[in-house]
């Protein structure tokens, strides 16, 4: 099984590790609202982790990823990390302009102090063929 991201039947180089967040994000868009909140930067989150962790090792993932994951749980610091890649990535491929709908929106965390993160594109035009 290779994970590819495509984007208007373009094929998007994402390595590895980012590619799966990209997924991940993707996942949860289409599957709720889609927000994703940082954890605190003092509490990773463990549960996130673990979904990811899922993911991660039904498609091969990096063995170093997943045993951070489970060593630590998701840490604010990773999840800004890869979100960082993904956009460089992205932005190689597309431009910036293209590249602008498919990356990541912000907003406050309700409880005011937290930044929570979601891919822009609406889950309508998200495919996840496995």
């Amino acid at each position: 099984n290779e994970m590819t991201l495509r984007v208007r039947g373009l094929h998007v180089p994402i390595s590895g590790t980012p590619l799966f967040y990209y997924a991940w994000y993707a996942m949860r868009r289409v599957g709720g609202d889609g927000w994703i909140t940082n954890p605190a930067s003092n509490r990773p989150n463990v549960a996130l982790g673990q979904e990811l962790i899922g993911l991660m090792s039904r498609y091969d993932g990096h063995a170093k990823a997943i045993n951070d994951l489970e060593r630590t749980g998701l840490k604010a610091k990773t999840l800004d990390q890869n979100r960082s890649k993904i956009k460089d990535e992205i932005v190689a491929a597309l431009g910036e302009k293209l590249a602008r709908a498919y990356l990541f929106e912000a907003s406050k965390h309700p409880d005011g102090i937290r930044m929570r993160y979601r891919l822009h594109v609406d889950s309508r035009h998200i495919r996840i063929i496995s």
